[in-house]
């Protein structure tokens, strides 16, 4: 689990280098296959289930709408909403809840400045389609695939 987590910490900065660009929208950061890896490992350990899935991602904040002490962050100004413990919700295509996780405390990288927070959502109903992750105010569209496979989310 472990290396899990550095491994999509990994993906998370390099991709921030790009993503930190623009403002104000929830984007999907890396596609399936750059976050693969970091999702089949963390998978590994939990047997799966038929009829419901773990989503798994991470949700960054670029270092200018994040601030906090040491490593520990969280959003600030219109991004104040965005902290460790707040709710993940995840709606079907119809917009109703079919699961919730909530954000780990949020962390900032030592080498690139960016707040990330890892999110992990259990008992996603499988053979929906599409889903939405909605985290504070924002929300973004994901595949099944996708969610199976964990999302990147920047906040900008």
């Amino acid at each position: 689990m472990r290396s899990a987590r550095y491994t999509l910490v990994a993906i998370v900065a390099a991709l921030t280098v790009s993503a930190c660009g623009e403002t104000g929208r929830l984007t999907p950061a890396a596609s399936p296959s750059e976050t693969t890896a970091a999702s089949s490992a963390a998978t590994q350990t939990e047997p799966p289930q038929e009829d419901t899935f773990t989503a798994r991602g991470a949700v960054g904040l670029c270092k200018g709408i994040a601030g906090g002490k040491g490593r520990k962050c969280v959003g600030k100004g219109k991004f104040s909403d965005i902290y460790g413990g707040v709710q993940a919700v995840v709606p079907d295509k119809s917009g109703q809840t079919v699961a919730f996780g909530k954000l780990k405390r949020g962390r900032f990288t030592t080498s690139i400045p960016i707040c990330t927070f890892f999110l992990t959502v259990k008992g996603v109903p499988s053979g929906l389609g599409f889903y939405s992750v909605e985290v504070g105010g924002y929300d973004e569209e994901f595949s099944e695939e996708d969610m199976k496979n964990g999302v990147t989310l920047f906040l900008q």
